[in-house]
Protein backbone atom coordinates (compact mmCIF):
# COMPACT_ATOMS: atom_id res chain seq x y z
CA UNK A 1 0.00 0.00 0.00
CA UNK A 2 2.96 2.32 0.64
CA UNK A 3 4.14 1.85 -2.93
CA UNK A 4 0.65 2.53 -4.28
CA UNK A 5 0.56 5.74 -2.25
CA UNK A 6 3.94 6.76 -3.68
CA UNK A 7 2.68 6.08 -7.19
CA UNK A 8 -0.43 8.20 -6.60
CA UNK A 9 1.75 11.08 -5.44
CA UNK A 10 4.46 10.80 -8.12
CA UNK A 11 4.34 12.58 -11.46
CA UNK A 12 3.78 10.46 -14.55
CA UNK A 13 4.50 12.17 -17.85
CA UNK A 14 1.54 10.40 -19.47
CA UNK A 15 -1.38 11.09 -17.14
CA UNK A 16 -3.71 8.64 -18.93
CA UNK A 17 -1.25 5.83 -18.15
CA UNK A 18 -1.28 6.86 -14.49
CA UNK A 19 -5.09 7.06 -14.36
CA UNK A 20 -5.51 3.70 -16.11
CA UNK A 21 -2.91 1.93 -13.95
CA UNK A 22 -4.46 3.28 -10.75
CA UNK A 23 -7.84 2.15 -12.09
CA UNK A 24 -6.40 -1.35 -12.61
CA UNK A 25 -5.07 -1.32 -9.05
CA UNK A 26 -8.64 -0.69 -7.88
CA UNK A 27 -10.45 -3.08 -10.22
CA UNK A 28 -8.02 -5.86 -11.13
CA UNK A 29 -8.71 -5.37 -14.84
CA UNK A 30 -6.04 -6.46 -17.32
CA UNK A 31 -4.25 -4.01 -19.63
CA UNK A 32 -6.21 -5.23 -22.65
CA UNK A 33 -9.53 -4.71 -20.86
CA UNK A 34 -8.62 -1.26 -19.55
CA UNK A 35 -7.36 -0.23 -22.99
CA UNK A 36 -10.67 -1.27 -24.58
CA UNK A 37 -12.90 -0.10 -21.73
CA UNK A 38 -15.78 2.03 -22.98
CA UNK A 39 -18.22 4.13 -21.03
CA UNK A 40 -21.03 1.74 -21.99
CA UNK A 41 -19.29 -0.89 -19.81
CA UNK A 42 -19.74 1.30 -16.73
CA UNK A 43 -23.08 1.56 -14.99
CA UNK A 44 -23.05 3.71 -11.84
CA UNK A 45 -20.58 1.94 -9.55
CA UNK A 46 -20.02 -1.19 -11.63
CA UNK A 47 -17.94 -2.32 -14.60
CA UNK A 48 -19.47 -5.13 -16.64
CA UNK A 49 -17.59 -6.42 -19.67
CA UNK A 50 -16.45 -9.47 -21.60
CA UNK A 51 -12.79 -10.10 -20.83
CA UNK A 52 -10.65 -10.00 -23.95
CA UNK A 53 -8.41 -12.86 -22.77
CA UNK A 54 -11.08 -15.31 -21.67
CA UNK A 55 -14.27 -14.14 -23.36
CA UNK A 56 -15.89 -14.49 -19.94
CA UNK A 57 -18.09 -11.76 -18.54
CA UNK A 58 -16.76 -10.09 -15.42
CA UNK A 59 -18.50 -7.69 -13.06
CA UNK A 60 -16.38 -5.48 -10.83
CA UNK A 61 -17.86 -2.98 -8.41
CA UNK A 62 -16.09 0.36 -8.24
CA UNK A 63 -14.70 1.69 -4.98
CA UNK A 64 -14.40 5.40 -4.20
CA UNK A 65 -10.89 5.64 -5.66
CA UNK A 66 -11.97 4.09 -8.97
CA UNK A 67 -15.01 6.36 -9.14
CA UNK A 68 -12.81 9.39 -8.51
CA UNK A 69 -10.58 8.38 -11.43
CA UNK A 70 -13.73 8.24 -13.60
CA UNK A 71 -15.08 11.59 -12.40
CA UNK A 72 -15.76 13.01 -15.86
CA UNK A 73 -17.94 10.64 -17.86
CA UNK A 74 -17.91 10.48 -21.64
CA UNK A 75 -20.30 9.22 -24.32
CA UNK A 76 -21.24 5.53 -24.23
CA UNK A 77 -19.31 4.76 -27.42
CA UNK A 78 -16.09 6.48 -26.25
CA UNK A 79 -13.07 4.84 -24.64
CA UNK A 80 -12.65 5.63 -20.96
CA UNK A 81 -8.87 5.98 -21.27
CA UNK A 82 -6.96 7.42 -24.22
CA UNK A 83 -3.99 5.07 -23.96
CA UNK A 84 -0.96 4.65 -26.20
CA UNK A 85 0.25 1.25 -27.43
CA UNK A 86 1.29 -1.28 -24.78
CA UNK A 87 5.03 -0.80 -25.35
CA UNK A 88 4.86 2.96 -24.84
CA UNK A 89 2.52 2.61 -21.84
CA UNK A 90 4.97 0.18 -20.23
CA UNK A 91 7.84 2.61 -20.86
CA UNK A 92 5.85 5.40 -19.21
CA UNK A 93 5.04 3.03 -16.33
CA UNK A 94 8.75 2.29 -15.89
CA UNK A 95 9.63 6.01 -15.68
CA UNK A 96 6.72 6.67 -13.35
CA UNK A 97 7.79 3.85 -11.00
CA UNK A 98 11.29 5.33 -10.98
CA UNK A 99 9.88 8.80 -10.19
CA UNK A 100 8.03 7.24 -7.24
CA UNK A 101 11.39 5.88 -5.94
CA UNK A 102 10.24 2.28 -6.23
CA UNK A 103 13.09 -0.08 -7.02
CA UNK A 104 11.08 -2.89 -8.61
CA UNK A 105 10.22 -4.06 -12.09
CA UNK A 106 6.51 -3.25 -12.22
CA UNK A 107 4.35 -4.31 -15.13
CA UNK A 108 0.69 -3.81 -15.85
CA UNK A 109 -0.01 -7.27 -14.50
CA UNK A 110 1.35 -6.12 -11.12
CA UNK A 111 -1.76 -3.94 -10.75
CA UNK A 112 -3.97 -7.03 -11.12
CA UNK A 113 -1.74 -8.97 -8.74
CA UNK A 114 -1.82 -6.14 -6.16
CA UNK A 115 -5.60 -5.93 -6.43
CA UNK A 116 -5.94 -9.64 -5.63
CA UNK A 117 -3.36 -9.69 -2.84
CA UNK A 118 -4.77 -6.56 -1.18
CA UNK A 119 -8.24 -8.10 -1.18
CA UNK A 120 -6.91 -11.30 0.39
CA UNK A 121 -4.89 -9.37 2.99
CA UNK A 122 -8.08 -7.52 3.92
CA UNK A 123 -9.88 -10.80 4.57
CA UNK A 124 -11.85 -11.26 1.35
CA UNK A 125 -12.38 -14.94 0.66
CA UNK A 126 -10.57 -16.54 -2.27
CA UNK A 127 -13.81 -17.41 -4.07
CA UNK A 128 -14.88 -13.75 -4.17
CA UNK A 129 -11.41 -12.68 -5.35
CA UNK A 130 -11.56 -15.34 -8.05
CA UNK A 131 -14.92 -14.05 -9.22
CA UNK A 132 -13.73 -10.43 -9.29
CA UNK A 133 -10.72 -11.42 -11.40
CA UNK A 134 -12.95 -13.40 -13.75
CA UNK A 135 -11.07 -16.63 -13.15
CA UNK A 136 -12.74 -19.84 -14.27
CA UNK A 137 -11.77 -21.61 -11.07
CA UNK A 138 -9.97 -21.22 -7.76
CA UNK A 139 -6.82 -22.86 -9.12
CA UNK A 140 -5.88 -19.65 -10.94
CA UNK A 141 -6.46 -17.51 -7.86
CA UNK A 142 -4.55 -19.70 -5.39
CA UNK A 143 -1.20 -18.34 -6.60
CA UNK A 144 -2.12 -15.05 -4.95
CA UNK A 145 -2.80 -16.75 -1.61
CA UNK A 146 0.86 -17.84 -1.42
CA UNK A 147 1.90 -14.20 -1.03
CA UNK A 148 -0.57 -13.75 1.82
CA UNK A 149 0.60 -17.01 3.45
CA UNK A 150 4.18 -15.75 3.34
CA UNK A 151 3.14 -12.44 4.94
CA UNK A 152 1.43 -14.40 7.72
CA UNK A 153 4.56 -16.52 8.19
CA UNK A 154 6.71 -13.38 8.47
CA UNK A 155 4.25 -11.77 10.89
CA UNK A 156 4.39 -14.74 13.26
CA UNK A 157 8.20 -14.64 13.22
CA UNK A 158 8.12 -11.11 14.64
CA UNK A 159 6.83 -12.52 17.95
CA UNK A 160 9.50 -14.17 20.05
CA UNK A 161 8.32 -14.55 23.66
Amino acid sequence: MDEIKRLREAVCHKNEVKRAFLFSLNTGLRWVDVKGLMWKHIDNDMVKLMQAKTGKEVVVYLNDAANTILAERGRRDELVFNLPCAAYANTMLMYWVEAASIDKHITWHCARHSFAVNLLINGVDVKTVSSLLGHSGLKHTEKYTRVVDELKRQAVKTINC
